[in-house]
C-alpha cells in the first residue's frame, strides 16, 4: 500500500477476521452480535459491528456456485486494521438479572398459550372423542 517514490507512504494494514459459536455440541454461531474493534493502543476501530446471519446475504444463496450460508454465520471481518494486535468486545455485560426476569415472563406466555390451546381442544374434540 504505498505511495509513489518519494511521497509519503500508507499506513501499514491488513484484514481482521474473527468467527464467533456458542460452547454446544453443535458450535452453534452467534450470529448478529454487536463488536467493538480496538487496535493495539485501544484506539477505536469499529463500533457498530454485527457478526453475519441469514440476512446479510441475497436471495441467490441456494444457487449451487454460492458458498452456504452457514459458513459465514456468526463470521466478522473488517478490511482495514492496523497491523499489530486487535482487541475486540461485545460491549457492556447485560444485565442478568433483569434478561432472567424477561425469560421468565415469556415462558409464562407460552406456557399459557400452551394450555389454552389444550382447553380449546379438548372442548372441541371431546364429541368427536365420546362418539
Amino acid at each position: 500500500m504505498a505511495g509513489t517514490l518519494g511521497d509519503l507512504c500508507q499506513t501499514c494494514s491488513a484484514p481482521f477476521r474473527v468467527q464467533l459459536f456458542y460452547d454446544d455440541p453443535f458450535q452453534t454461531p452467534i450470529t448478529e452480535l454487536k463488536l467493538r474493534l480496538f487496535d493495539r493502543n485501544q484506539n477505536l476501530i469499529a463500533s457498530n459491528a454485527r457478526t453475519f446471519h441469514a440476512m446479510n446475504f441475497g436471495a441467490e444463496d441456494a444457487t449451487p456456485s454460492i458458498v452456504p450460508i452457514q459458513q459465514n454465520l456468526g463470521l466478522y471481518e473488517h478490511g482495514d486494521v492496523p497491523l499489530g494486535p486487535v482487541d475486540f468486545d461485545t460491549g457492556e455485560l447485560p444485565d442478568i438479572e433483569s434478561a432472567a426476569d424477561e425469560a421468565w415472563e415469556i415462558e409464562n406466555e407460552i406456557v399459557g398459550g400452551i394450555w389454552d390451546y389444550e382447553l380449546e381442544m379438548k372442548a372441541l374434540l371431546s364429541p368427536i372423542a365420546a362418539e
